[in-house]
């Protein structure tokens, strides 16, 4: 199990799929992002959208382990302070670029709303296949 805590549990393979397609996803878009911000001379901004992507997927996996140990203790509180922790971390990160890195460091707000976009993108698509049939 690739995904497996030490306990033995594992976050669920369909919620694993949809981590791994978004990330496919988020590589070519992370690339273009990069390439295209750099010809219009922000190639700062296009790194932050990469790292905004990178987050996305950090703070992905991060949740799917959270709600596996959440499943297996059953502790609402160390739930809840992981969440917080991470949106806490993320915000801060995000209001630093912003602030710090005028203009380009709004890339990282784009980053992460992109990967969001793309999540949602890639757990609709399996939905639909099966809607279909």
């Amino acid at each position: 199990m690739v995904n497996a805590l030490p306990s033995g549990l594992a976050v669920p393979p369909r919620a694993a799929a949809n981590l791994k397609r978004s990330l496919v996803l988020a590589i070519p878009v992370g690339a273009l992002a990069l390439a295209a911000l750099a010809l219009l001379g922000h190639p700062l901004a296009g790194f932050f959208v990469v790292l905004g992507l990178a987050f996305g997927v950090l703070n992905t996996r991060l949740m799917q382990r959270s709600v596996v140990r959440y499943g297996e203790r059953r502790s609402k509180g160390s739930f809840v302070r992981g969440m917080l922790g991470r949106l806490f971390l993320l915000t801060a990160a995000c209001l630093v670029a912003v602030y710090f890195v005028k203009p380009d460091g709004v890339g990282l707000l784009a980053g992460i709303a992109i990967f969001q976009a793309l999540v949602l993108f890639g757990a609709a698509v399996p939905v639909f296949k099966e809607l279909r049939r």
